[in-house]
Formats: C-alpha cells, sequence, structure tokens
C-alpha cells in the first residue's frame, strides 16, 4: 500500500506522468494505492470500496483506478488506485479504507498516512 502505513513527508499533489492516469485533469491529488501479491492471493480480488478521509469526513471527488477503469490499461485485476481530484491538504493526516471480497470473505485494509508540510 502506498503511501506506507502512519508514513509522514507524503506528497499531497500529483502531476505530469506519462502516459497520464486521469487526463481530464492537470492536477490531482497524489494517489493512494494498493497492490495484492498473487502468490498470496491467487483467486480473483473483487473490489468492494476505496475511500479516502480527513478526519472524519469522506473526501467524496475521486476516481478508483483498476483494471476496468484504467484507460491506460497497465492495472492488473490485484491492483487499485485512488485518485483525490482535488489536491490534498498540506500537513494533513488522511486514513484510508480499502474493503474486499477474497474467497467469498469480506475484508477491509485502514491506514493512515501524513502529508509533507511544503
Amino acid at each position: 500500500m502506498a503511501p506506507p502505513d502512519k508514513s509522514s513527508d507524503n506528497l499531497y499533489t500529483f502531476n505530469g506522468e506519462s502516459p497520464d492516469p486521469i487526463p481530464d485533469y492537470n492536477q490531482t491529488g497524489n494517489p493512494i494505492s494498493i497492490q495484492f501479491n498473487d502468490y498470496y492471493y491467487p483467486n480473483i480480488i473483487t473490489f468492494q470500496s476505496f475511500k479516502l478521509f480527513k478526519a472524519d469526513m469522506e473526501i467524496q471527488q475521486t476516481r478508483i483506478l483498476m483494471k476496468d477503469t484504467d484507460i491506460n490499461k497497465f492495472f492488473s485485476e490485484s491492483q487499485f488506485a485512488l485518485f483525490p481530484l482535488k489536491i490534498l491538504d498540506k500537513n494533513t493526516t488522511y486514513t484510508v479504507n480499502f474493503t474486499y471480497k477474497y474467497n467469498g470473505i469480506v475484508k477491509d485494509i485502514n491506514w493512515s498516512f501524513q502529508t509533507m508540510r511544503e
């Protein structure tokens, strides 16, 4: 998962990648991503939800990329990214919740990170 749990000094903005994963936006918040190792997860991961929170408020304006929604067709079935469509706040802690189903069992992964000061 990226940014890593309890990490600090993470980027708050994203732009300039080629090919562009979000071409209809010049700049977004830095993406949050998670990837499952196919060795440990040989069966299909079924996406349920991917949410980003600032304090207790969910960031509503996001775009989720996965195999079916990645316009550049780089993502595998085990890769997921959440792009906040607005730049993240500096020096702020965010919490992430990723919910998925694997072998019929629904599971949650939660982590937090802090953006850099400048």
